[in-house]
């Protein structure tokens, strides 16, 4: 499953839960497209989104 899409159902159904990404390894994925990932999911979660990176 898809870490994003999980994390984004996740913020949507609940009202105080925090939800992050641990780390997440920004050199596997195309930088713009995370960067749209992430403000999606800040944007459905209230903005109770952490996002963890990290270079490998």
């Amino acid at each position: 499953m898809d870490p994003f899409v999980t994390l984004s159902v996740a913020g949507a159904v609940t009202a105080s839960l925090k939800v992050a990404t641990g780390i997440c390894l920004v050199v596997q994925i195309y930088p713009i497209q995370t960067a749209k990932l992430v403000a999606s999911l800040d944007q459905i979660s209230l903005g109770r989104f952490l996002f963890g990176m990290g270079a490998g």
